[in-house]
């Protein structure tokens, strides 16, 4: 086991400050001049033409408000593969080419909502019949507070790229130690002072109808702020799981209350992998095995496998929290890659697996 410098209370260690709603909302707001722009399509009038100066015009009807400009490569990337020309055929063949196909296709549709900025230049596109909920974050904070009056934020974002807005919140002030559920003398795996943690949810929306909503369990562990999110337990996809049928507030309500549900199966599972051992020949492959099975590459692979090998995993519960703390300690990584890497290292878990302590800041 590895011994802290001085003994410390894991709560005390914990050292978080808490958002107020007024961070978390000027977090999510849009930039400015962004808005989504509703379009009908006229076949006859549809025209998309690269100009010599490297700029392409848009024309989708006769209303010359609905003419846009696009002038990087990903704009127009997102417009050709909305009508079905993949990435690899624009980058083979140019817009110049491409541009004829992309006219075709558009002619295909009824609309399209345009995510365009104030000089009417197109950011992104999405087909209108392939809209998903459009969440503001007034109303998913009120829901949230709906469900948990104790509710605390640690963190938002909205990525620049296609508008998702995600919250990560703790729902409950109360603490669920893992030691009150191992077996006896299975608590030397754990830090000192015990391996408190506290309840939490991952909500992720979009303003603008690009992506579906979803809603994860979190779990924060005091000791530092390594946390770990676990979509395994709630079916994220909307109109197939919670509330099929019915209206969104319902989906969203009851998507939270089943979070809520899946805390206990995860602190199971949790026990369950501090009583899985590593013997010392079979690390490496399973350490190797665990970077694969989280689908972790570059950086975050290479630093899993050096502090592997500076503070040797003993169990799956280890290695669970040396993935995850790569992507919590996150250095230049916006939330949502956090979220997405978490949710890949939180894929292992009770498959067959951090120090006893945060391996990176050593709490």
């Amino acid at each position: 086991m590895v011994n802290l410098d001085s003994p410390r209370s894991a709560t005390q260690a914990q050292a978080q400050v808490f958002l107020e709603v007024d961070d978390i909302l000027e977090r999510l707001s849009m930039p400015d001049g962004v808005v989504a722009s509703p379009t009908k399509v006229q076949s006859r009038r549809v025209k998309v033409e690269p100009t010599v100066d490297g700029l392409i015009n848009v024309r989708l009807n006769a209303d010359k408000a609905d003419t846009f400009t696009i002038d990087t490569p990903e704009a127009y990337t997102a417009l050709a593969e909305m009508v079905g020309i993949p990435q690899s055929v624009v980058k083979r063949f140019g817009a110049k080419m491409t541009a004829p196909m992309v006219t075709h296709g558009i002619k295909d549709k009824e609309g399209l909502v345009i995510i365009r900025d104030a000089d009417n230049r197109i950011l992104d596109v999405k087909d209108h019949t392939k809209l998903q909920p459009i969440i503001q974050p007034e109303q998913a904070v009120e829901q949230m507070f709906m469900q948990w009056p104790e509710l605390k934020f640690q963190d938002a974002q909205i990525s620049k790229e296609a508008y998702q807005a995600d919250i990560l919140a703790i729902t409950h002030d109360d603490e669920r130690r893992l030691e009150d559920l191992l077996a006896p003398g299975q608590h030397v795996f754990l830090p000192e002072g015990g391996d408190p943690f506290r309840a939490g949810v991952h909500v992720g929306f979009n303003q603008m109808g690009m992506t579906a909503p979803i809603i994860e369990p979190y779990l924060l562990r005091l000791v530092c702020r390594n946390g770990a999110i676990h979509a395994e337990y709630l079916h994220n996809e909307w109109g197939r799981g919670y509330g099929e049928g019915d209206e969104l507030w319902q989906w969203f309500q009851e998507g939270l209350q089943a979070s809520d549900m899946a805390v206990n199966n995860v602190i199971d599972k949790y026990a369950g992998m501090v009583g899985e051992t590593i013997d010392a020949k079979d690390r490496s492959a399973v350490v190797e095995g665990y970077i694969r099975n989280a689908r972790l590459a570059g950086d975050d692979a290479q630093a899993i496998r050096a502090q592997a090998m500076n503070e040797p995993p003993r169990n799956q519960y280890d290695l669970f929290n040396l993935a995850t703390a790569t992507a919590t300690h996150r250095r230049n990584k916006s939330l949502s890659e956090m979220l997405k890497q978490q949710r890949r290292a939180a894929g292992n878990v009770g498959a067959h697996t951090h120090q006893g302590y945060c391996p990176t800041c050593k709490k």
